[in-house]
């Protein structure tokens, strides 16, 4: 049985009979090429059918997808065709909004606190792009998305909350805080690529930068000139933070 009717085993009958299910599937084409003004509020209705469903089955058996034993080399548990679906999914939701932002009301919030969890960068960017405004609801999302990004997803994710007019900035500045002490190279690096977008002051960037220091010690050494090179660009005085 192909992926996909293993995939279409786990769905309803009715998304199945579903154009958005057959565009979904059309991996071949960006979402731009197939969501239009015209079926973009069936996009995010029958889109979120689709990923609440393979949500469900994910943590059972993969959505049938499970490794066919226990060495089995190739079989990764976070890039299964279920999460490539999800994936698809969530990116022709993001361009169903972009086409229509009031869709956005239409977002099942609590399935997007769900979403969060699963450690994939890319499923993670595109929930934080759905849910950049602020309200109770989407401070689950928010945090959610706190706790379980990093890399490239937790860029995305300080950079969404760096241009909520209605956040609390100071969120945002502990959230860096707490990336810059506890992420791993790889992701500490990668916000600090975007650090000049961040529209950081002075005061900001001492309180923050100050825990990248921990990066010049002995071992670290290709590190800490790339955490220097970016903070550098945009705050003269950290190598005064790190006494150096």
């Amino acid at each position: 049985m192909r992926d996909k009717e293993i995939l279409e085993a786990r769905l309803s009958e009715t998304t199945v009979n579903h154009s958005v299910w057959a565009l979904i599937n059309k991996f071949d084409q960006p979402a731009t090429a197939v969501v239009t003004r015209s079926n973009a509020n069936e996009v995010v209705e029958v889109a979120q059918d689709v990923v609440q469903d393979l949500m469900k089955c994910l943590d059972v058996d993969f959505c049938g997808m499970e490794k066919d034993s226990s060495e089995d080399p190739y079989f990764d548990p976070t890039g299964t065709v279920a999460h490539k679906t999800i994936e698809r999914s969530l990116s022709l939701l993001n361009e169903a909004i972009v086409l229509d932002p009031t869709l956005k009301e239409n977002l099942n919030l609590d399935l997007l606190e769900r979403i969060s969890e699963i450690p994939s960068e890319k499923i993670q960017s595109l929930v934080s792009d759905l849910v950049p405004e602020r309200s109770d609801e989407v401070a689950k999302v928010q945090s959610s998305l706190a706790k379980n990004t990093e890399g490239k997803s937790r860029t995305q994710l300080l950079l969404n909350m760096s241009k909520d007019k209605k956040l609390d900035r100071s969120e945002m500045v502990n959230l860096l805080q707490k990336t810059f002490s506890e992420s791993d190279a790889y992701t500490v690096i990668n916000v600090l690529e975007s650090l000049p977008k961040f529209n950081l002051n002075e005061d900001e960037l001492a309180r923050t930068t100050v825990y990248l220091c921990r990066f010049k010690v002995d071992g670290y050494e290709h590190n800490w000139k790339a955490v220097k090179k970016n903070v550098e660009k945009v705050f003269a005085d950290f190598s005064k933070i790190c006494n150096e």
